[in-house]
């Protein structure tokens, strides 16, 4: 059953949608970083999918300050959303979120990754190379490199390899 897993961001507190496996735990845990789509059936079953083996799962929802995910129903309007995806915002979200699970009793704080699909798994790449450190961090054909940096975009993934 999905519930609602806190993540203090600032002053803020966002609500990422979760799911717990069966039993008391501690358990190892997932934050599941979707496509640019995100949250969605495919997501929940995913993340339903990995609970049911054991891991906590937390789904990273980008667009939880704006309450819905961007129109991507055009080649063009996906290629918008990607871009005005910030990654810094995105990347502090993740870090909340990791130390959200790792202050939860029910998880094992040094047994929790990253797993995310298309831009999720670029996202995952990036979490990997932060010094906070995960377990593992499964980037899912992810970009690895940008054609150009710019403002929401201010580092190429390939550029932080040497950190992973």
């Amino acid at each position: 059953m999905t519930h609602q897993f806190p993540v203090p961001v600032g002053d803020a507190v966002l609500n990422f949608p979760a799911l717990r496996p069966a039993g008391h735990g501690p358990f190892p845990a997932i934050l599941l970083l979707p496509a640019i789509a995100g949250v969605n059936d495919y997501v929940l079953r995913t993340a339903a999918r990995l609970a049911d083996r054991g891991y906590l799962t937390v789904v990273v929802d980008y667009y939880a300050r704006e309450g819905a995910a961007p129109d991507i129903s055009t080649p063009e309007k996906i290629g918008a959303a990607v871009a005005a995806l910030d990654d810094r915002v995105v990347l502090a979200d993740i870090g909340a979120a990791l130390a959200a699970l790792r202050a939860d009793p029910t998880v094992i704080a040094d047994r929790i990754a990253t797993f995310g699909f298309c831009i999720g798994g670029m996202y995952a790449y990036l979490a990997g190379c932060d010094p906070a450190g995960l377990a593992a961090a499964v980037d899912y054909y992810g970009a690895i490199a940008y054609a150009a940096t710019g403002p929401t975009k201010p580092v190429s993934p390939l550029d932080r390899a040497d950190d992973l």
